[in-house]
């Protein structure tokens, strides 16, 4: 069994209902805690409808998963986007994606893209991040990536299997 298979770049997995599911759950769950924790100024409304839309449209098109991505460090390297709904549960759902549909690098390219904007926030004066807490969100993207990758490699393991 190999561990690190590193597939063709763009492979496609046959799409399982789940991800859908996942998807029109953590845009709900996005939108509730928008309702709770409401944007006051226009910027911070469009990205957050710029970053639940690409959530939503990740179910069904993957690349859009990268522009949640995207959203996401832009969100934490600027000095604007401090209110609204956390972007952790769409960060994470879209950090899966991308580890269960491309190979190991971009996943971890993703995951630390994400982090080095933590890393940068934390030089910003309107954030107030512990170094604790940023090492602790970015062991979660990279372990959200590596999940996808293994789900992955668990469903290809398995119809391996029933193809024997």
């Amino acid at each position: 069994m190999k561990i690190f298979h590193i597939p063709q770049i763009g492979r496609k997995p046959q799409r399982h209902p789940i991800v859908t599911l996942s998807a029109v759950t953590t845009t709900l769950i996005s939108i509730i805690e928008w309702r709770i924790t409401p944007t006051t100024n226009l910027t911070s409304s469009i990205t957050t409808i710029v970053f639940l839309s690409c959530i939503f449209l990740s179910a069904f098109w993957t690349p859009a998963a990268f522009c949640a991505i995207m959203c996401g460090f832009i969100c934490s390297v600027s000095p604007f986007f401090n209110e609204g709904p956390s972007l952790l549960w769409g960060l994470w759902f879209s950090l899966s994606l991308i580890g269960y549909t491309f190979p190991i690098p971009i996943s971890i390219i993703a995951s630390a893209l994400l982090s080095a904007g933590l890393w940068i926030s934390a030089y910003l004066p309107q954030q107030e991040t512990s170094q604790h807490g940023i090492a602790m969100m970015s062991a979660s993207y990279f372990a959200a990536a590596m999940l996808g990758y293994f789900i992955f490699h668990l469903q290809e393991e398995k119809e391996r299997k029933i193809a024997e």
